[in-house]
């Protein structure tokens, strides 16, 4: 299992969050989690439309977020570029499905998911949850 980041801007990954959305329990198929609802945001100026995955046979764990870059402090030398990542207005953050709901699973994802911010330069999240 690997953590996978899709955006919005390219058709192909836009097309594949879709689908990953549609894999989701009907109950848990919420707006907040499309592609299109994400994009809305990117195209405002709030960042980049990305949604976080990971699969592990029918154990599903996505995670739409706005990616913003973050303009270097004055008189603040930094030798990488820093972010910040936020949940659209309304219920968002990670939803799973009901295999995903594993305890060893998500405890990978969780893993996988602070990694990956540390090495994208994330310094803060807010997140609206569900």
């Amino acid at each position: 299992m690997g953590l996978e980041i899709l955006y919005a801007a390219v058709s192909a990954e836009r097309v594949r969050w879709r689908r990953l959305w549609e894999q989701l329990p009907r109950e848990w198929q919420d707006v907040y989690f499309l592609p299109e609802y994400v994009q809305a945001y990117e195209r405002e100026g709030r960042g980049a439309a990305c949604c976080a995955v990971a699969l592990d046979g029918e154990a599903l764990w996505l995670y739409p977020f706005l990616q913003m870059p973050l303009a270097p402090a004055d008189g603040v030398p930094t030798s990488r570029e820093l972010c910040d990542l936020q949940t659209p207005y309304g219920y968002g953050g990670p939803v799973v499905s009901a295999r995903g709901e594993d305890q060893e699973f998500l405890a990978c994802v969780w893993d996988q998911w602070s990694r990956w911010c540390v090495n994208a330069g994330v310094v803060g999240e807010f997140v609206r949850f569900h």
